[in-house]
């Protein structure tokens, strides 16, 4: 019997091709590009004048945290009493809305955490890259 490494190191080397785009369709975008890469620059700019903690408490807690809260205290109560003209907040409902709005919150705010993480880093990247560009012409 052999391992995985043995197959790995015994098989062909894998030949990637390119992969044809859709008739009629745009050229592909280059991640990074002048344009493109100016774009993301100036983007971001606008994310980091609300600094990190605002960014992270708009983007992640009550721009992804509220609204899934909402949508999952939405479908416990249509989950628990149907599509009722008049809900009844019965001990469960009143536990899952506690519950909602405690977890999902926190879970945007690490959200928001890793999208300014990512965000900075790739900011960081352009930057360096378009400065090193400008200093080759």
């Amino acid at each position: 019997m052999t391992s995985s490494r043995d197959r790995s190191q015994s098989s062909r080397p894998s030949v990637q091709r390119p992969v044809e785009p859709a008739p009629g369709a745009p050229p592909p975008r280059v991640s990074g590009s002048g344009e493109e890469a100016g774009e993301a620059i100036e983007r971001w700019e606008r994310n980091r004048e609300l600094g990190r903690n605002r960014f992270i408490l708009l983007r992640g807690a009550a721009g992804w945290g509220v609204p899934a809260a909402l949508l999952a205290v939405g479908y416990k109560l249509v989950q628990e009493q149907g599509f009722n003209s008049s809900p009844v907040l019965t001990h469960d409902l009143r536990v899952a809305i506690i519950v909602s709005f405690i977890v999902f919150p926190f879970a945007g705010s690490l959200l928001g955490r890793w999208l300014w993480d990512t965000g900075e880093a790739h900011y960081r990247t352009l930057v360096r890259r378009t400065r090193h560009e400008e200093t080759r012409e």
